[in-house]
């Protein structure tokens, strides 16, 4: 007899805010209550199960991987959240002590939208231009710091790729939003690896309104947002061409040794896995940041794999000019 204390996955997931589907892939892929128990065919979940998922939903909400959740204790959760709260409040009475954000909004269709709500709405200053250089001349850098940059554009160019990040680096900006509708992914990579997040405009008016919402949240109030954006911890643009990595693929080495060439074929494939999470169409703002963390995650792993080929090329004495190694070269010269 099942007792009243416990309940079936379905009846947890929606007591603790979890989709049932979402939290069924969190057990299965990070045993988020350990191993089912032996002969059961039905996971029930108690009291404090539950308590611990709508937690874990809490925090990830925050921001925070549940791959880092999932083996935590309702201890060292409850530990991990006042840890949070602590650190928003100390965020929130510093950025109190500092006056209102002040938000920008460039381009014609931002500036018609109706992007402020809620109580604290009054806590945002706005500034207003057609283009980033009128947001420039209405407001210059001496009038003070702009903590959220929200652009339109109908095409992304090199010039405003340029634009858009003196105006970060010129105003302090904590958060950067650019939209548009048509960009090269290179000026996409660009703008991502300087810290700003690029967006297709979305299609209808009610979702745009909501990304900026979410927009505008993070950069007033997420304790992490604390400085300009500087693109700390972004991986460094590619160090070999995709024609290299071909060239590089095609390479014969020592008989036993194919790295060079394996690891080439795998920096093509992250490269192009890198380019594809750049250009990802985006439904939402939700969907923005996860393309935006595939991309700098893509990044990163491409920027060790070429440490790792670097360091295979020295060791294997191939050129990256000739593609040779010294027994080649001399054998040739023979």
């Amino acid at each position: 007899m099942v007792q009243l204390s416990t309940f079936r996955s379905g009846v947890a997931a929606r007591l603790s805010g979890i989709p049932a589907q979402t939290l069924r892939v969190w057990e299965r892929r990070y045993q988020l209550s350990g191993p089912k128990p032996a002969g059961t065919r039905q996971r029930l979940y108690g009291h404090q199960d539950v308590e611990r998922f709508s937690l874990i939903k809490r925090l990830v909400d925050q921001g925070q991987s549940i791959g880092s959740l999932a083996s935590l204790d309702l201890d060292a959760l409850v530990t991990l959240q006042d840890s949070l709260s602590d650190l928003a409040g100390r965020h929130s009475k510093a950025s109190d002590s500092t006056g209102p954000s002040v938000l920008a909004l460039s381009g014609p269709l931002l500036g018609a939208l109706p992007l402020l709500e809620g109580p604290k709405r009054e806590a945002i200053l706005k500034v207003r231009g057609k283009s980033i250089a009128e947001l420039r001349h209405s407001h210059p850098p001496e009038a003070g710091p702009i903590d959220i940059l929200l652009s339109e554009h109908p095409t992304l160019l090199e010039e405003s790729a340029t634009e858009i990040l003196a105006f970060v680096r010129d105003y302090q900006v904590r958060k950067a939003v650019a939209f548009y509708r048509y960009a090269p992914s290179t000026i996409i990579r660009r703008l991502r690896s300087g810290g700003a997040t690029v967006m297709k405009l979305p299609a209808d008016e009610s979702s745009l309104i909501e990304t900026c919402r979410h927009a505008i949240r993070q950069g007033a109030t997420s304790a992490l947002a604390t400085g300009p954006l500087s693109g700390q911890g972004k991986a460094p643009g590619p160090e070999f061409s995709n024609a290299a990595l071909v060239a590089l693929s095609k390479v014969e080495t020592s008989v036993f040794c194919e790295c060079p060439r394996q690891l080439a074929q795998l920096l093509l494939s992250v490269n192009a896995f890198e380019s594809y999470s750049a250009e990802c169409a985006n439904r939402d703002s939700h969907d923005a940041f996860i393309h935006a963390r595939l991309h700098d995650q893509a990044g990163k792993a491409r920027a060790l794999l070429e440490e790792s080929l670097r360091d295979l090329l020295e060791y294997e004495e191939i050129d990256l000019v000739t593609l040779q190694t010294p027994r080649e070269e001399s054998s040739r010269e023979a």
